[in-house]
């Protein structure tokens, strides 16, 4: 039996899940995935439910950490429920694993009903600024809360190793992410178990984890580079000299001397001829070199040993589709996907090889399920349109009041027939009277930055008889042109959005993930599109501690500046209203142009940013996010729904005016965890750009998609 160990939010669920792949039973009823753990948890809740009994009949939790004298009053009802799990795991399973965080606490009480001879122990620990950043951003814990928790977790941890004696392999979580083929291999050495390609369960986009500079207390220092040394033990334990090998060669090949990588595998199949990885990467690096003949020759050896060995399945069908053999790449794409491997790499490249067999009914269904997979992918929805559009052939024409009109198909079938669009752009600022008044609107300048790189790419900017007409939503329009591809963007006022209205456009965009999903409730299709930035890097001095752009919007000002109090830091805010509610030294002008936004974000230790009532609660980000991102600035943002996703850690937000003055004090005290969130930020603003924008929308018209075309053709 196997015990995972380590504290919350330390990787304990990756670990687990790549077991749980490989054939270690870990329960039969799991706790259901969250965005912070999308793949799962791995927690049986049997064994969970009584590890929550007993902290809690003992007035402790897993942040309220128990001694050992007071897990000697636990009382006699809820012991007895211990053996019960125990017993239901070892008359079930012949291989079998437990994890859950509080038995780093509960440990001491299991230890008495297991059997002690046939217990192993998985050692889990990352990096404790990681983990406290994990725990603020989940928890919304306290830096130094989580990091003591991560210190008292690891230590307890190592003493019961040490009182017990137990048998245990130690597992950083960053070296799981980076190299889990390496890890699976000791682990397969340590624990006696085969886990064929269970390695693959790890995705290496979740890595949420950075090891970094951060200056750390000396305390918590001390114990993770005792820790540190532990794992650096562990590697030099595992002397497998074919993992060796292997893992010598990837590295070779990751770094692209495919010579010396192909020594380290052909020197594995000298000492085993039947080893499959060291055909498939044979394999592979053929293919890389050109060689497909002896490329397919390595794969279909490796099959004829492990005919479900799912990389070389997939890395077969892929020569083959490169030989033009699409008849049984096609056969072995399927045979992946039955084998688990569904993606949408093979989804998509099932659909090529059914375009070039002419079997568009099939190639629909492929881009489909890709497309069900990963709805963000506007190129493949964009293919999606065009292949049903042609499949159909011809739509039949609306008629309504005697007269007739172009379906949306239709209008999208007369478009791809363009080289170049004549585009017209809505906006709630339009309906501004005052000129000076509307360069103070947040769509104004969505607006003339779409222009901008629409216009950059050849098409013509009109005011009246568009081709295309896109409608930044700040209020419903009337009389919209009927002759037009109508496309709305619904990026604010989600309150005032209806299915009646959206009925009349013939393309839907939504800022929010979340309100997406209520657009499909209604029966709708639309399309996820975030928004933009054009606002590049910036290095200047630091000029200010904390600011504020934006109207007062009330009496009372924004919630934001009333829950920041009055701090003792250099804060500025500039907009309308503040005048007569901010002390003068605070307030600093009516508005801010526009050019010198990225300057001014730079400058800043803190920029604030908060959400009108239905965005927040409806998911839609406010654009000066992405600004702030892209300026090389730090944000701390009110909460809002459902951005982990498109975000990640590089959003701080707060729920309370206390944590709101905390995470201040917190950033402006540690300027390398500020530049750890600024990095992170920047990296998400490059993937929201206008340029990225205006492409996506493109993808809708661009007839560049030349396999299509030449098949109509």
């Amino acid at each position: 039996m196997i015990i995972l160990l380590g504290m919350h939010r330390s990787g304990t669920s990756a670990l687990a899940g790549m077991l749980h792949s490989g054939g270690v039973h870990l329960g039969e009823s799991f706790m259901s995935p969250l965005p912070e753990n999308p793949k799962g948890f791995f927690e049986d809740l049997q064994l969970q439910n009584v590890n929550k009994q007993i902290l809690a009949s003992i007035d402790k939790d897993w942040d309220k950490i128990p001694s050992l004298q007071d897990l000697q009053r636990v009382p006699e009802s809820v012991l007895k429920l211990m053996p019960q799990v125990y017993d239901y795991f070892q008359f079930r399973f012949s291989s079998w694993a437990w994890k859950d965080p509080r038995l780093c606490l509960t440990f001491p009480l299991w230890i008495n009903i297991l059997p002690i001879d046939q217990v192993k122990v998985l050692f889990v620990v990352r990096h404790p600024m990681s983990v406290a950043r994990s725990l603020r951003t989940q928890n919304k814990m306290p830096i130094a809360q989580g990091l003591e928790l991560w210190r008292v977790y690891n230590l307890r941890i190592t003493e019961l190793l040490e009182y017990y004696r137990l048998p245990y392999t130690f597992v950083v979580y960053e070296s799981l992410i980076e190299n889990p083929r390496m890890v699976q291999s000791i682990l397969e050495d340590r624990l006696k178990i085969k886990m064929k390609d269970a390695w693959r369960f790890i995705d290496f986009k979740l890595n949420r984890s950075e090891i970094n500079n951060s200056t750390l207390p000396k305390d918590i220092q001390e114990t993770y580079d005792y820790l540190l040394k532990e794992w650096d033990n562990s590697q030099c334990y595992f002397s497998s000299e074919a993992t060796k090998n292997l893992q010598q060669g990837e590295e070779h090949f990751a770094t692209g001397d495919l010579e010396s990588a192909k020594k380290c595998f052909i020197q594995m199949l000298e000492s085993d001829p039947d080893h499959i990885e060291a055909l498939n990467n044979l394999g592979v690096i053929d293919f890389h070199k050109g060689v497909v003949d002896k490329a397919t020759s390595y794969f279909r050896r490796a099959l004829e040993i492990d005919g479900d060995y799912t990389d070389a399945v997939e890395n077969l069908a892929r020569c083959l589709e490169a030989k033009g053999d699409f008849l049984e790449a096609v056969e072995l794409y399927q045979r992946a996907l039955k084998l688990g491997r569904v993606n949408t790499e093979i989804l998509n490249s099932m659909g090529k090889c059914f375009i070039h067999l002419q079997e568009l009914n099939a190639a629909f269904e492929a881009y489909k399920k890709s497309f069900q997979m990963d709805e963000n992918e506007a190129h493949f929805k964009s293919f999606l349109q065009k292949l049903e559009i042609f499949i159909q052939s011809q739509q039949k024409k609306n008629v309504h009041s005697g007269k007739q009109f172009l379906s949306g198909p239709e209008k999208l079938e007369r478009l791809l027939e363009k080289d170049k669009y004549r585009i017209q752009i809505l906006s709630f600022s339009d309906f501004e009277t005052d000129d000076e008044r509307r360069l103070r609107w947040g769509d104004y300048w969505v607006k003339v930055e779409m222009q901008q790189e629409f216009d950059r790419l050849g098409h013509i900017i009109v005011d009246k008889d568009p081709d295309i007409l896109i409608h930044l939503f700040g209020t419903p329009v009337k009389g919209l042109p009927e002759a037009a591809y109508k496309i709305i963007w619904i990026h604010s006022h989600p309150d005032m959005v209806s299915p009646e209205i959206l009925s009349q456009y013939d393309q839907i965009y939504c800022l929010s993930p979340s309100f997406l999903k209520k657009i499909n409730a209604w029966g709708l299709e639309g399309e996820l599109l975030v928004g933009g930035t054009s606002k590049a890097p910036l290095k200047r001095e630091l000029d200010y501690d904390i600011v504020f752009v934006g109207n007062a919007k009330g009496p009372s000002g924004r919630k934001i500046i009333r829950d920041l109090g009055k701090p003792s830091y250099n804060f500025k805010v500039w907009g309308e209203g503040w005048a007569n509610l901010l002390p003068p030294e605070n307030y600093s002008g009516l508005y801010y142009k526009n050019e010198g936004l990225a300057e001014l974000y730079a400058s800043s230790r803190i920029v604030l940013n908060d959400h009108h009532e239905d965005m927040r609660r409806e998911g839609f980000l406010n654009p000066r996010i992405l600004d702030v991102f892209a300026s090389g600035g730090f944000v701390i943002s009110d909460d809002i729904k459902g951005l982990d996703d498109l975000l990640g850690e590089a959003l701080v937000t707060y729920k309370s005016a206390e944590e709101l003055k905390d995470l201040i004090n917190f950033y402006i005290e540690y300027p390398e965890e500020r530049e750890s969130i600024i990095t992170k930020g920047q990296a998400r603003a490059q993937q929201f750009t206008f340029s990225r924008m205006v492409e996506q929308i493109l993808t809708h018209f661009d007839s560049d998609q030349k396999l299509l075309a030449n098949f109509i053709k």
